[in-house]
């Protein structure tokens, strides 16, 4: 019932009142209740119940896709990803937003989810302002990783003392590389340049290819570099969307200050745990 009640008020475009809403009660299940006393079923135990709702709801339907036979060297393979959208101004206390202008809303929900891709299982679901960002809850559940896991995630995340404290859990992981680090060749310690790189592959006439390299920011990280060629079409885009980004922020992104740094926008590029023996394509 009181779930019920809560997605036929989220289902109206105009806001619902408590009488509205304790009328509606009566009307749907012959049920009296008064406004005060419904009042008080919105609380922290009422978010819970429906955290616990969404969770049960997509836990069946990942079970229905995923099996516990994929991936059997890891525990969990973990994916996580977040979602935000803008609320009424009025919850602005609750849920912070980043700003009021440019059609920014000064209200904002983010929903930070992760799941298991072997068995479905939501491994973590919170609701926090839109204005923490991805990297700042990478900190704040990186104790949540254990031995055998695999992360995977994308570059919002990206923390690389984080990522070295997997690998040191035991923990495996596959995340977007962050261009404002370093990378290194392992043997000389010169900085890999990726136009060089996108030659040497198209010479070679592959698509694919991963190598070992030292990841510099603030200290050195050796980790598995994994590169591969992108489509021309998607090229093309990248491309339309940084000059996008040029002529409305007015700026220069750093990647195209250095000599030969256009040739990253053909390339998908990956960084994972290292490991002594690794695959060739």
């Amino acid at each position: 019932m009181f779930f019920d009640l809560l997605l036929y008020c989220a289902s109206l475009s105009v806001p619902v009142s408590l009488e509205q809403a304790s009328t509606k009660v009566h009307e749907l299940y012959g049920v009296n209740i008064t406004k005060q006393s419904l009042n008080e079923r919105y609380n922290e135990g009422a978010v819970r119940f429906v955290k616990e709702v969404f969770k049960t709801v997509l836990e069946k339907q990942l079970s229905q896709a995923f099996s516990n036979s994929f991936l059997p060297q890891f525990n969990y393979v973990r994916i996580k990803d977040s979602t935000r959208f803008n609320v009424a101004n009025r919850l602005s206390d609750q849920y912070k937003g980043s700003g009021g202008g440019n059609g920014v809303r000064k209200a904002c929900v983010c929903i930070q989810y992760e799941y298991d891709i072997k068995s479905g299982k939501i491994l973590d679901m919170d609701i926090t302002a839109g204005i923490i960002n991805d990297a700042t809850n990478a900190k704040e559940t990186h104790a949540n990783i254990n031995n055998n896991d695999l992360v995977i995630r994308d570059l919002g995340y990206y923390n690389l003392a984080i990522l070295e404290s997997f690998q040191e859990k035991g923990a495996s992981f596959i995340s977007r590389l962050n261009l404002t680090s370093a990378i290194l060749d392992v043997e000389t310690g010169n900085e890999i340049s990726f136009k060089e790189m996108y030659k040497g592959m198209l010479a070679k006439k592959i698509n694919s290819m991963e190598t070992t390299v030292l990841v510099s920011k603030g200290h050195k990280v050796k980790l598995r570099l994994i590169v591969n060629i992108i489509p021309e079409q998607e090229y093309q885009k990248r491309l339309r969307n940084v000059n996008k980004k040029i002529k409305k922020a007015d700026i220069i992104p750093r990647m195209t200050l250095k000599p030969g740094l256009d040739s990253i926008y053909s390339l998908q590029i990956f960084q994972a745990t290292y490991y002594q023996k690794m695959k060739y394509y």
